[in-house]
């Protein structure tokens, strides 16, 4: 809620098969990683149907330690990110990790990064409205919509399944456990069988945990009941938000 959007399963849908078509353009392929800085907002939900469509991991950072550079640049090179994808505000940590990105002057391409400490990494992407810098993509122009391209998803079936991994959580005690499409699966079906919601039903996710946001995309579908996600950096008072959204059960963790 703290960007005020929302979308219906129609549009949800476009969004992330437009951001699959910009990943592809970035070079990514089944088995590669987008490492990520940032809240349950919407780019990430895009970005959770995205890869699971394509089958890529997405490896959050723990908001923890999006402030300490040495913490940020080890879950890097740990991540093995071919893509970061970061909120506006972690600009700072980010161009102090990576100076050469404010150097960049060529805004016609898009800017490749090579840097010996991040082997994988070639781009980072802003979900801010405005460009941070020209070595900075933007999500916004990463979706690709009205493409004749063949569905880069469908190339991937044959090496997308339950035991593809999608979720990779850092911390800075290091890489945590992979998570696999499957595992997410099972998760939101033991859910919604608990929750035992309808298409009447609303649920609140009050969880900030990018895990339980890709649980609570698939109960949302399996249940077509709408979500709702308070947004990063929000000080949230669920039962207001509960009552001012409409919301019939809310969740905390899955």
């Amino acid at each position: 809620k703290s960007q005020d959007v929302s979308f219906d399963y129609k549009d949800f849908k476009k969004h992330a098969e437009a951001l699959t078509y910009g990943l592809v353009s970035l070079g990514c392929r089944p088995g590669d990683t987008v490492a990520t800085m940032m809240g349950n907002d919407a780019e990430m939900a895009i970005l959770v149907l995205a890869a699971a469509r394509l089958g890529v991991t997405v490896a959050p950072f723990d908001s923890s330690m999006s402030s300490s550079k040495s913490d940020v640049e080890k879950a890097l090179q740990e991540s093995e990110g071919r893509v970061l994808l970061m909120e506006n505000s972690k600009k700072d940590v980010v161009n102090e990790i990576l100076p050469r990105l404010e150097s960049v002057q060529d805004s016609s391409s898009v800017p490749q990064i090579k840097e010996d400490r991040f082997p994988n990494l070639r781009h980072v992407v802003s979900t801010g409205y405005h460009r941070v810098n020209q070595g900075i993509l933007q999500f916004r122009h990463l979706l690709a919509y009205n493409t004749f391209a063949r569905d880069p998803a469908k190339r991937a079936q044959k090496l997308v399944n339950e035991s593809t991994p999608l979720m990779r959580p850092m911390s800075k005690f290091g890489e945590g456990k992979h998570i696999t499409n499957g595992e997410i699966s099972k998760r939101a079906a033991s859910a919604s069988t608990e929750l035992k919601l309808s298409d009447s039903d609303k649920l609140l996710l009050e969880s900030s945990d990018p895990v339980d946001l890709a649980v609570a995309l698939c109960v949302s579908a399996n249940s077509t009941c709408p979500l709702v996600l308070p947004g990063s950096g929000l000080d949230v008072d669920f039962e207001e938000l509960m009552s001012l959204e409409g919301c019939t059960k809310r969740v905390a963790s899955f």
